[in-house]
């Protein structure tokens, strides 16, 4: 069982003004009837919940306000679900510290337009660009930018990518693993065999992507680890490629090399470039230009 753990600075939550909150909507490159509309929304929200702690201390369905399979019409909790926007505000100007629960019980949670109004760089061009470089796809790396970042930034405090450490990582991988846990789960995603199988391992993946990124810019002291049970053997197929995928699979992480992956965008140095004959001779500081593991036949090889 996953043990709870935070990194977060405790601040004692509190509201914006409606001058300050209206003068940022008002610089915006939104139409007026929106600026107004978000505006009311803050208002109400600001009406039925003068002290925000105690909001955060209200049951997480009437926060999180629309819960799987409703809509618009049989919302459990309106005001709250249309505050969204008013809530991603102060997070990111540091008045309100997100619960990982509410994060992860929304499915779609993107408040880079309110990040663009405050002048915030979440860093997620700039994450999926190195992801690039180590051999990621684009769309493989930049949708783990886009749920890891936010959520870092509206919980944390995090502002950008690169304020990234390996207990924000930690804590953020518990909290994934206490939310399989929840009772109510299925108020907010698939039951729980289907969410271990979907949703978690998904978030696990991009928190590992993650972890492997800021391992090779330095950020973090140690390569990620394996973040799911190997895969089992497919049936058929050659009894020699078999061996080699069973090898492959058992294949440890050793500290240092940042070597393992779950799919084919390992940060892989080229063999031939620097003369290296095994994994345990590569260390992130080797250049990372393949692609691909050979696991199991002890060398590093180009696609």
């Amino acid at each position: 069982m996953a043990t709870k753990a935070t990194t977060v600075l405790e601040i004692l939550p509190a509201h914006s003004s409606k001058e300050e909150y209206r003068a940022v909507l008002d610089a915006a490159p939104i139409s007026v009837a929106h600026r107004w509309d978000l505006a009311a929304r803050r208002k109400k929200f600001a009406k039925r919940w003068p002290d925000l702690g105690e909001w955060m201390q209200a049951p997480l369905p009437t926060r999180v306000g629309r819960l799987k399979g409703e809509t618009r019409r049989t919302l459990t909790d309106p005001i709250s679900y249309e505050a969204r926007d008013y809530l991603y505000y102060l997070a990111l100007t540091g008045r309100l510290r997100l619960d990982y629960e509410w994060l992860f019980a929304i499915s779609v949670i993107w408040p880079g337009a309110t990040a663009s109004r405050l002048g915030i760089d979440l860093g997620v061009a700039a994450m999926t660009d190195r992801g690039l470089t180590l051999g990621y796809s684009d769309v493989t790396i930049s949708m783990a930018a886009r749920w890891l970042l936010p959520r870092l930034a509206m919980h944390a405090g995090i502002k950008h990518a690169r304020e990234i450490r390996s207990e924000h990582l930690d804590e953020i991988q518990s909290a994934v693993d206490l939310f399989g846990d929840r009772e109510d789960l299925e108020l907010y995603h698939a039951p729980r065999p289907r969410f271990l199988r979907s949703a978690s391992r998904t978030w696990s993946s991009y928190i590992w992507r993650a972890r492997m990124i800021l391992y090779h810019d330095g950020h973090v002291a140690h390569p990620p680890r394996k973040y799911h049970p190997g895969r089992p053997t497919p049936p058929g197929g050659p009894p020699a490629m078999q061996a080699v995928v069973a090898r492959g699979q058992r294949q440890p992480v050793s500290p240092g090399n940042g070597l393992y992956t779950e799919d084919r965008a390992a940060p892989v140095p080229s063999a031939h470039s620097q003369d290296i004959s095994g994994n345990h001779l590569v260390s992130r500081d080797h250049p990372t230009s393949c692609r691909g593991l050979s696991y199991g036949l002890g060398e590093a090889k180009a696609l």
